[in-house]
C-alpha cells in the first residue's frame, strides 16, 4: 500500500457526507499519484458521481464568490448545462497555432486520464476541458488581458447531461511530488462550499434591486465612422478583392457600480431559448453572451455545424413575424450570403469527414428579438482518422459568417479597419471531453465585463449591395440582448457618442488592457 493510500482512512471527513464517500475520492487521487510516479509525468484525475437534481445556474452567484475562475455553459443543442469552479489544469497558447497547441496538450492528458467514482473516461457529453479562443491572435495580448486562448479543467464541476442526470466532477493534476490526499480534501471542501444550502434563497445581490446607471456610453467607431467603413468595404467588394467581410462595432459602457454578471446570465438563459448561453471568468474579466450559432459539435463520430446569415426583426404580430421571415427567404443577397457560409463549412468538413450533407435550403431561426436564415451541415468522422473537436474548430474558424470570404483577404481587412480588438468576440467558446467530443459555439451576442465597465460587440456581413444605414440598424438589433441582460440604465447626465478623454479612448481601443476589477 502506498503512503498516500494508507492515509485515506485517516483523512478528516468531508461536509459532503453522506452524499459522497470521501475515501472513494482519495483513492482515485492516490491512484493518479501512483501513475504519475510510475510514468514520470503529471497525470490528470477526474472523479465523478451522480447527484440529486441540482440546477447549475442556481449556483453561479456562489461560484462567483468562491473563485476567480468560473465557467458556465448551457446549450439547447445537446441539453448539457455545466458550472465549473476553480482550475486543476490550464492549457493556453499564443499565436496562429493556438488551436493545435491546446489540442496536442489535451490529447496527452486525456490519454492518461485516471477516472474514479462513476467513471467518466472517454464519456462523450461530459465536459472536462472548458474555455475559449481569441478571434485573431496577438493584437493586444503582449500587454496582458484577454489571452489568445485559455482552456482549463474546472477543479469542481456540477454538470447536467442531456438525459437530465446531474453529476459532480472533481479533478486535479497530480505530479510525482504532489500530496494527493491534500488535493482530494481541497476538492471535497470546494464542492461542499459550492453545493451548500442549495435549497435556500440565492444570496442577495444589490445590483439586482438597484440596476447600474450608466455614467458613459460611447461607440467605437462612432456611427458615422462605421457607416463610412461599410461603404469602403462595399467598394472593395465591387473591385473583386472580397466577396464578403464582417464588420463589427463595439459599445463601451461605464456604470456607477459593478455589473451583476450572474443576474445577466439569468436574463440571458431565461430569454434565450435557442442556442447556447456562456459565461467565463478569468484574469479579472467576465466574458459572457448568448449565441444562436454552433460552430461545430462532435458526438460519437457525428459532426454538426450551423451556417447563419441575415437578420430581420421579430414582428409584433404573427403575420408581421411571418412577413419578416419571408423577406429573408426572398432576399437574393441574404440567400447568397448564407449559401457562401454553408458551402465553406461543407467544403472544410469534406477534407477530414465522410458523408457530408448540407441542408438543401435554409430555414428560419427565431430568437427573442431577431430572426436569421440558418442551415445545417452534418458529417461523420471515421474512427481511424482520430479527428476530434479541436481539429475541426481549427479548420473552420473563422467561417464566412463572422470573418468573410475569401478568408485571408477578409481577415486582413478586419485587422486594418476595426479600431479595437475583438478579443473572444465571434470566436470559439465551449467544452470538450476525454474522447475529444464536445461543442464549440461562435461567441456572438457577447460582452467583456470588468467591474463597472463593459464592452459589447455586434457585427454584420457586408456584401455587394449592402447599405450602411441598414447594416447599422442590424447591429443595433443584435446589441439588444446584451444591453437587456446587463440591465444598465442610461443616466440623464451620461455622455453618449464618441468620448475624447485619453482614458476613454484607451478603453475603447483595447478593452483587454483594463485593470482587473
Amino acid at each position: 500500500m502506498t503512503t498516500a493510500a494508507a492515509r485515506t482512512a485517516a483523512a478528516p471527513p468531508s461536509r459532503l457526507d453522506p452524499m459522497i464517500d470521501p475515501a472513494d475520492v482519495r483513492r482515485a487521487f492516490a491512484a493518479a499519484h501512483d501513475a504519475a510516479r510510475r510514468h514520470g509525468r503529471p497525470v490528470l484525475v477526474a472523479w465523478a458521481r451522480p447527484l440529486p437534481r441540482v440546477e447549475p445556474r442556481a449556483l453561479l452567484r456562489r461560484a462567483d464568490r468562491l473563485s476567480a475562475r468560473v465557467f458556465y455553459w448551457t446549450s439547447r443543442w445537446t441539453g448539457v448545462e455545466s458550472l465549473g469552479v476553480g482550475s486543476s489544469l490550464d492549457l493556453s497558447a499564443e499565436g496562429a497555432d493556438r488551436f493545435a497547441v491546446v489540442r496536442r496538450a489535451w490529447r496527452r492528458y486525456a490519454r492518461g486520464l485516471v477516472a474514479g467514482g462513476s467513471g467518466i473516461a472517454g464519456r462523450a457529453g461530459f465536459p472536462l476541458l472548458v474555455g475559449g479562443f481569441a478571434f485573431q491572435p496577438g493584437r493586444w495580448h503582449p500587454t496582458g488581458g484577454v489571452p489568445d486562448s485559455l482552456t482549463w479543467c474546472p477543479a469542481a464541476q456540477v454538470v447536467r447531461l442531456g438525459d437530465g442526470s446531474t453529476h459532480l466532477a472533481l479533478t486535479a493534476r497530480l505530479a510525482a511530488d504532489a500530496d494527493p490526499i491534500a488535493l482530494a480534501d481541497a476538492r471535497l471542501e470546494l464542492a461542499a462550499q459550492l453545493l451548500a444550502e442549495t435549497d435556500e434563497q440565492p444570496l442577495p445581490d444589490p445590483a439586482v434591486d438597484s440596476p447600474p446607471r450608466l455614467v458613459v456610453r460611447f461607440d467605437v467607431p462612432d456611427a458615422e465612422q462605421w457607416r463610412r467603413a461599410v461603404g469602403a468595404a462595399v467598394e472593395e467588394i465591387h473591385r473583386g478583392d472580397l466577396t464578403k467581410v464582417v464588420l463589427a462595432r463595439q459599445v463601451v459602457l461605464h456604470a456607477d457600480q459593478p455589473f451583476a454578471v450572474p443576474a445577466a446570465v439569468d436574463r440571458l438563459a431565461e430569454g434565450f431559448s435557442e442556442g447556447a448561453v456562456f459565461a467565463a471568468r478569468f484574469a479579472g474579466y467576465w466574458f459572457l453572451g448568448g449565441t444562436p450559432e454552433c460552430l461545430v459539435r462532435v458526438a460519437h463520430g457525428e459532426v454538426t455545424a450551423h451556417s447563419l446569415a441575415g437578420s430581420a426583426a421579430r414582428g409584433t404580430t404573427a403575420a408581421a413575424d411571418a412577413a419578416g421571415a419571408q423577406s429573408l427567404l426572398d432576399n437574393v443577397k441574404t440567400r447568397h450570403e448564407q449559401s457562401v457560409v454553408t458551402d465553406f463549412v461543407a467544403r472544410v468538413l469534406s477534407d477530414v469527414c465522410v458523408d457530408v450533407r448540407a441542408s438543401a435550403r435554409p430555414g428560419i431561426l427565431r430568437l427573442g428579438n431577431v430572426q436569421h436564415l440558418v442551415g445545417t451541415v452534418t458529417a461523420a468522422v471515421p474512427a481511424h482518422r482520430g479527428v476530434g473537436l479541436l481539429d475541426l474548430v481549427e479548420r473552420l474558424h473563422p467561417t464566412p459568417a463572422v470573418g468573410g470570404y475569401p478568408r485571408r483577404a477578409a481577415l486582413r481587412w478586419i485587422a486594418r479597419s476595426e479600431p479595437f480588438d475583438r478579443g473572444w468576440y465571434a470566436a470559439p467558446v465551449g467544452w470538450l471531453d476525454a474522447a475529444q467530443d464536445g461543442e464549440m459555439a461562435v461567441a456572438i451576442r457577447s460582452a467583456l465585463v470588468s467591474g463597472d465597465r463593459a464592452a459589447l460587440f455586434a457585427g454584420c456581413g457586408i456584401v455587394a449591395g449592402s447599405r450602411p444605414d441598414d447594416e447599422y440598424a442590424e447591429t443595433d438589433l443584435k446589441l439588444r440582448p446584451m444591453l437587456t441582460a446587463l440591465d444598465a440604465v442610461l443616466d440623464g447626465s451620461a455622455a453618449s457618442g464618441p468620448v475624447r478623454s485619453p482614458d476613454a479612448v484607451q478603453d475603447a481601443a483595447a478593452p483587454a488592457r483594463w485593470d482587473a476589477a
